[in-house]
């Protein structure tokens, strides 16, 4: 099942990812103001979580298409 059903509407859990992801990269880019410069303090653990949320999101099928 890929929608949740809250009340008297369905999301899905892709689209709280997404905005989670978001205010995690805002918040910690902005904690980590001075070391951004540094690849392997700001550049990377950037990258390496936006991928892996990427990567799920991507892995879900998606029921919208239909192949005839």
């Amino acid at each position: 099942m890929r929608w949740l059903r809250i009340v008297s509407f369905t999301i899905q859990p892709s689209e709280i990812a997404k905005l989670g992801l978001v205010i995690f990269l805002a918040y910690f880019l902005t904690k980590k103001e001075e070391k951004i410069r540094s690849f392997s303090f700001g550049f990377l653990p950037t990258l390496v979580l936006s991928g892996l949320v990427i990567v799920l999101i991507l892995k879900e099928p998606d029921f919208g298409r239909r192949s005839f």
